[in-house]
């Protein structure tokens, strides 16, 4: 009898079980036909993980993943700080391997795309690094801005950058609550993808942030962030290391949620790795790719640009004056097309394209195009697909940090003036170098058109925060002074760290900011406000405390063993903004 209680209660839990699963499961895929003049489309997956960092298949499997998820390329991105050189781009198993870099900053992660040999680590500032990557030809893009884990998403909404993450898969499943996992989990065997995608929310806060005329037009890209392995704790960042568990969710399953898609406009795919590869970034760089959700249709074609009457009909375009919206899609019966200005909804038809006038006088936005299709159950609130953003009527985009140029043919920082016409009005008392006990420097003879130079050298062997110093003894700043304008050069590439400090037992209170230096004589605008503090120090400098200037070569930018000699050619005071 009590046997059979329990096979009546288990058939019970079995049907309940059955009945769930057919309610949660996502449907399969709609394949969607291309449509007249639609040019040839590359599927691939950006933000990628493999062995080299936190990942745990080596790029051979994970090209032989995306193989059968019917990929055409991947975007490799391992953490590292741009210093390792990058594998040349490969095909494998006919996937194509793309090698980009996965950068921590103190503001979030930063990916940096086509990015050529530095000649430092890029770390720090997520300002410096998105400097860095920019000034150095490459690509970059904020990482899970909006992740709901403070050590993950972005917390610096100032620094220019070219594009960000609308989605990201690893944050998606990772910030899951357990009985929304749970549940998702029972239909997991019949749809991996599909449930996977099915986690994910759509943004409206962070394309309202990001998509912004101050910013200028962005990319926003689907980021599997795949690594395929957990460990003890499923909210754990990889990169922490520890035991992996399991190899969930597999790159498989990863790779048939969303991605990239890559129009070819001029020609097909030659089948050279290199010149595929330059043909996907170009793409990326130019901003004529989208983002697609690849577990609710396939393949999605979503063409986005705004056209002037005076410029040619070419994707990627931005424009002025008088233009027109043209939005081109191979969505089906029922489909809808999205037009966001500024993060919000412009136009909206159910329709698969879309065509508005933008008058001449219209203020300056972003745009955005989205792909929407019928709801159906088990699907994801989300577009199918999703364009980069254009630009209409913007103005000149001004970024923040260090402002640069070289002496006689530039300007200030925005809104900056020198105190007085003095060009060496910074009180400098005296100069003395300062090391860890390791490590070195040497004070280098005044001569004409310097202020100071020093000679300043890491210790080699591991990093054990390493550093060495230039330090000028200051006199009280003057009245008004919100700035510090620095003429440097140094003897080789570098990223110097500029620290004010004030008195105080042991090391003193400091704040810091940075600025890139080399052989050429360069003014670096530095703003007071953009100084950041180092803990245990607080708050804003404290103009009228500091009593000293240091620039500090630490391993935060530069390798043990690493000697560079810094000069300052003339330091002043600003005043401003």
């Amino acid at each position: 009898m009590v046997r059979r209680r329990a096979w009546r209660w288990l058939g019970v839990v079995a049907a309940v079980a059955a009945a769930l699963v057919l309610v949660v499961r996502p449907p399969r895929p709609r394949l969607l036909p291309p449509v007249a003049r639609q040019p040839p489309l590359w599927r691939g997956a950006y933000h990628v993980h493999s062995t080299q960092s936190d990942g745990s298949g080596t790029p051979e499997a994970i090209a032989a993943a995306a193989a059968g998820a019917s990929l055409d390329f991947v975007i490799l991105t391992d953490h590292g700080d741009g210093t390792r050189t990058p594998a040349g781009p490969r095909i494998i198993n006919g996937v194509l391997l793309i090698d980009a870099v996965e950068i921590s900053t103190d503001d979030g992660h930063y990916v940096a795309l086509d990015l050529p040999p530095v000649p430092y680590p890029l770390a720090g500032e997520g300002r410096a690094v998105a400097e860095d990557v920019r000034r150095l030809g490459g690509m970059g893009l904020i990482a899970h801005p909006d992740s709901l884990r403070s050590s993950l998403a972005w917390h610096d909404p100032s620094v220019a950058a070219d594009g960000f993450e609308w989605i990201n898969g690893d944050s998606t499943w990772r910030t899951a609550s357990t009985a929304q996992l749970l549940v998702k989990l029972l239909a997991y065997p019949l749809n991996r993808a599909g449930t996977l995608a099915g986690l994910a929310r759509y943004p409206a806060a962070l394309f309202a942030e990001r998509d912004q005329p101050a910013r200028g037009p962005q990319l926003a890209l689907a980021a599997v962030d795949a690594h395929a392995r957990i460990g003890w704790q499923r909210s754990a960042d990889p990169i922490d290391g520890g035991r992996t568990l399991s190899e969930f969710p597999s790159y498989r399953a990863s790779f048939g949620t969303f991605g990239v898609v890559v129009p070819w406009l001029d020609g097909t795919p030659s089948g050279d790795a290199r010149r595929d590869a330059v043909a996907v970034l170009a793409a990326i760089r130019h901003r004529v790719t989208w983002s697609a959700v690849f577990s609710m249709a396939d393949p999605v074609w979503l063409s986005f640009d705004l056209i002037g009457p005076a410029t040619m009909a070419r994707p990627g375009r931005d424009a002025d004056g008088e233009a027109t919206v043209v939005v081109k899609s191979n969505g089906p019966a029922g489909a809808s097309i999205r037009v966001l200005r500024n993060g919000h909804v412009y136009r909206e038809a159910q329709a698969s394209a879309l065509s508005a006038p933008l008058p001449a006088d219209e203020p300056g936005s972003v745009y955005r195009a989205e792909l929407w299709l019928p709801a159906r159950r088990g699907w994801p609130a989300l577009p199918v697909a999703i364009s980069a953003a254009r630009g209409h009527n913007l103005p000149d985009v001004t970024e923040t940090g260090a402002g640069y140029r070289v002496p006689g043919t530039g300007h200030l920082a925005p809104g900056a003036t020198t105190t007085n016409a003095s060009a060496d009005d910074v009180d400098i008392r005296g100069w003395h170098v300062e090391h860890d006990p390791r490590s070195s420097g040497m004070l280098r003879p005044a001569s004409p058109g310097t202020r100071g130079e020093a000679t300043l050298r890491l210790a080699g062997g591991e990093r054990v925060s390493q550093f060495s110093a230039l330090v000028g003894v200051l006199a009280p700043p003057p009245a008004g002074a919100t700035g510090l304008e620095l003429e440097l050069s140094a003897s080789a590439a570098m990223r110097l760290s500029v620290q004010w400090r004030e008195p105080r037992s042991g090391e003193g209170l400091r704040w810091r900011h940075s600025c890139y230096v080399d052989g050429t004589r360069r003014v670096v605008a530095l703003p007071m406000n953009e100084f950041r503090p180092i803990r245990p120090a607080t708050g804003r400098v404290p103009l009228d405390r500091i009593h000293a200037l240091l620039l500090v070569m630490d391993t935060v930018n530069a390798r043990p063993g690493d000697s560079r000699t810094v000069t300052v050619h003339a330091a002043r005071w600003t005043a401003g903004r």
